[in-house]
Parts: C-alpha cells; sequence; structure tokens
C-alpha cells in the first residue's frame, strides 16, 4: 500500500501533527502481523500535513527516531518494546507525509496518577525512567515529557508517546546532550513530584482537621511522625507540620530533624530546622523590641503563613535576630536561646552534608548558620575554648574546604588553635588534644594546598 488507509476520525491533534485512528485492511494484515495485530485491529495513524510541519526535516526527525529504536530493540533482549508506540511504517509522499504506528490503550499518566498508591507511584516512575534510559541509549531525547505524552495501558505499564519534537545524538555536542538527556529525567520527575505534594498536603489536611475534630490533646510528636509517613516533604507539608504546635518549639524541630533525615535526608532536615529557627528568632525578637521602636508591621498568622511571609516580614523589623539580647519569651512561653543556637548548629550540619542546591530557605546559607551558631555558643560557654565551640569551627573550616574556599577554611582553623592557644591553661586539657590535633592537620593540608 503506497498510501495511508483512510482516515476513519480525528483522535487528537497538535501543533506538529494531527493523529487519526484507521483500520488496516486485508492487504495490510500480513505485513503487519509481525507486530501481533489482528486483522482489522485499530492502530493510529499519524498523519502530518505540510502545513502541520515546521519543514519537512520534522517528519523525517521522527521517521529517525523510531528507526533509532528499532536498531537498538534489534541488539538487545528487551529494549523498548511495549514502552514506545510499535512503528509499523512510514509514508513518505511529499503531500502528506504520514507514520503508521500501533498505539498503546489505555489512559492518560495525568487521570491515573492521583488514583495510584505511593508504591505503585514508584514503579511506575521506576518503569518510565529505564523507558528514558533505553531511549538515550538508542541516541533519541523526547523533549517534551509530560503527563500527557505517557498512557498507563490497560495491564499497567507505561507507555511513552508522541516523538514529535525528539531529539537525536548526533546533531547535539555531547555538553549539550547531557543537557537534555537531564531535562528528560527532571521533566519525568517533576509529574510525579507535584502529584505526590498534592498528595502529601491533603493527606496532612485530613489528619490535622481530624485532630482539631477531636478535641482530644494530640500527641504532636506521634502527629508529626504520621505526617512525615505520608509522603515526601514539600514546603507545604512542612508548614502545616510546624502548625502542630501553638509556639515555636525546639524540641519539635529536633523530633523532625531525626524523621526527616532518615526518611528523606538532609536537605529536608536542614530546611525544616531552618524554618523552626527563623519563626523562634522571630518570637524573640518580638518579646524584646522596645515600645519606642513605633508601631510594626502586622505580623503573619502563625497558624497558616508561608515561610516567604514569615521571612518578608522579618526583614521588615528594625533590628535582627544576631543583635537580640540574650533570653526573652514568647505569648508567655520561653523560647530558649541555647536551644535556638543548637538548632542552628544542627541545621548547619545537615546543610553541610546535604550537597543537595537550595537545601535552606532563601536568604539563609550553610555559612550564616555556622558562623552564628559558633558566635552565640562562644557567649553561652565558659570559654571560646569549649570542646563543642572547637568541634563546630573544625566542622566549618572542613565545609568551607568542600566549597574550594581554601583560604576562609585555614583562617578558620587558625583562629580556633588561636583560641586554644591563649586559653591557657583550660587551652591544653587532654579533651582538647584530639580537636587540636584534627585542627592542626586540617592547617597543614591546607597550607600545602594553598602553595
Amino acid at each position: 500500500m503506497s498510501q495511508p488507509p483512510p482516515a476513519e476520525r480525528l483522535a487528537s491533534s497538535g501543533s506538529a501533527a494531527a493523529v487519526h485512528e484507521v483500520v488496516v485492511d486485508d492487504d495490510a494484515r500480513f505485513e503487519l502481523k509481525m507486530v501481533a495485530l489482528p486483522p482489522k485491529a485499530r492502530v493510529t495513524l499519524s498523519a502530518h500535513t505540510p502545513a502541520q510541519f515546521h519543514d519537512h526535516r520534522t517528519f523525517e526527525t521522527e521517521k529517525a527516531v523510531y528507526q533509532c529504536i528499532a536498531r537498538l530493540n534489534a541488539r538487545t533482549a528487551i529494549g523498548l518494546r511495549g514502552r514506545v508506540p510499535d512503528f509499523l511504517r512510514a509514508y513518505d509522499d511529499p503531500e502528506l507525509p504520514a507514520l503508521l504506528l500501533q498505539r498503546p490503550h489505555g489512559s492518560s499518566l495525568g487521570h491515573v496518577l492521583p488514583t495510584l498508591s505511593p508504591p505503585a507511584c514508584d514503579e511506575l516512575l521506576s518503569e518510565l525512567t529505564l523507558t528514558l534510559r533505553f531511549l538515550h541509549v538508542a541516541g533519541v531525547c523526547h523533549g517534551t515529557v509530560s503527563a500527557d505524552n505517557i498512557i498507563v495501558q490497560d495491564d499497567g505499564e507505561p507507555s511513552l508517546v508522541d516523538f514529535s519534537l525528539a531529539k537525536l545524538e548526533h546533531r547535539y555536542t555531547p555538553h549539550v546532550w547531557e543537557q537534555e538527556k537531564r531535562a528528560d529525567l527532571v521533566a519525568l520527575g517533576l509529574i510525579f513530584l507535584r502529584d505526590t505534594w498534592a498528595k502529601a498536603k491533603e493527606a496532612a489536611d485530613g489528619l490535622l482537621n481530624d485532630a482539631d475534630a477531636s478535641g482530644a490533646p494530640v500527641d504532636q510528636d506521634q502527629l508529626i511522625g504520621d505526617l512525615c509517613d505520608i509522603h515526601e516533604v514539600s514546603e507545604a507539608l512542612l508548614t502545616r507540620i510546624q502548625q502542630c504546635v501553638a509556639e515555636p518549639c525546639p524540641h519539635i524541630a529536633v523530633v523532625l530533624d531525626h524523621r526527616l533525615s532518615q526518611r528523606f535526608g538532609h536537605a529536608a532536615a536542614a530546611r525544616m530546622l531552618c524554618i523552626c529557627i527563623l519563626r523562634c528568632e522571630t518570637s524573640r525578637l518580638l518579646s524584646v523590641i522596645p515600645p519606642s521602636s513605633g508601631p510594626l508591621p502586622p505580623a503573619p498568622d502563625p497558624s497558616s503563613a508561608p515561610l516567604s511571609d514569615w521571612q518578608a516580614w522579618f526583614r521588615t523589623l528594625p533590628s535582627t535576630a544576631d543583635s537580640l539580647p540574650r533570653g526573652g519569651s514568647a505569648a508567655g512561653q520561653e523560647v530558649d536561646p541555647y536551644a535556638i543556637v543548637e538548632l542552628k548548629m544542627l541545621a548547619a550540619r545537615r546543610a553541610a552534608c546535604s550537597q543537595v542546591p537550595n537545601a535552606l530557605p532563601a536568604s539563609i546559607t550553610t555559612e550564616q548558620l555556622y558562623k552564628t551558631a559558633i558566635r552565640e555558643l562562644t557567649e553561652y560557654v565558659e570559654s571560646p575554648t569549649n570542646e563543642q565551640v572547637l568541634e563546630l569551627r573544625y566542622e566549618f573550616a572542613r565545609h568551607l574546604e568542600s566549597e574550594l574556599d581554601l583560604d576562609g577554611a585555614l583562617q578558620e582553623c587558625m583562629g580556633a588553635v588561636r583560641s586554644i592557644v591563649n586559653g591557657g591553661d583550660d587551652g591544653v586539657e587532654a579533651m582538647r588534644y584530639e580537636v587540636t590535633g584534627k585542627l592542626r592537620n586540617t592547617i597543614d593540608e591546607l597550607g600545602r594546598r594553598l602553595l
């Protein structure tokens, strides 16, 4: 058959192509038998009219995509069979170029995803990631990975469709090709991440509403554990978790850190700690601002305001947390300054080992956390040579080293050693020998690297 079979009806239409349903006649059955199509089977004709293509090269690109897939399938046992539409043939008519494909039967991922359990979502994501990996090995990037371009078949297996805007490896430099592959995987991950956030918010709202409706005392630790076990952590969920307590509570933050770091990694834990620090500092600041400062801008609602509102409001105040007098209370509840320092120490450590960009809220950096924690901790201990301070300075130096700030790391180590030397008898206690040795070794190592 030199011409494509007649289209029965339009199935879908996009900027690059129109997709029609066709019925393959008897003359085509033998040719299509290789793809296990029964007689009179319904398949999809991707019919590209010249007006719908930017140029003929777009059609040639999509045809080349299926040729790359066919070559991969020929040399592998599994390949992309069943993971993408079966390619039957191409019609190179200059007036009506077309691709005859067997499209999978099922529903789009966008319709199916909200109904799936977390394990089913994980399995689906794993299968689709493998599909993209195979596709990249074949020399193809999909280019437009979206929920509408993924069909969950009747048997539950996912299939990636619509290669209208796909990219071929031989047309790109290695650097650009790596970016294209990464873009495919990121786009896939975002589909599941958005669904996860929506489910997490819904489940968290349900738990919190049930707790409010019962009127009984809430076991905060248990409730936080239930919330953290629901799904992935998003800022919306972290904000809802903070609403479990009426006032900022360092203890709750420590519980969260333990649960979050175990289940979701250090980045989520560091972010949660920073949220708690910000609110604790805000409450402490409110308790010590003198009346002469004049009227303050209205504070965000502690039960519902997002982190960004707290940050914006905090920056409008006439002072900062770093210049606060020690002590103070918030709404009748003590906010222990030393507990806040411990939070900063813990958040700095989590952030330093997270290795994830944007692990902290905007305007808060790992360096700032370390510096304020070291400075404030020094004020609360008897001597700046306290082992806890020295350990923190050593950690900070190592963090700077990992960030390739060798000069900053060297200065931090030397400052810590000087504090030991200047500390007199207290500075040479046996319990500080190990820290001193680590600092000196680090200084030697950094010095050699700087020379």
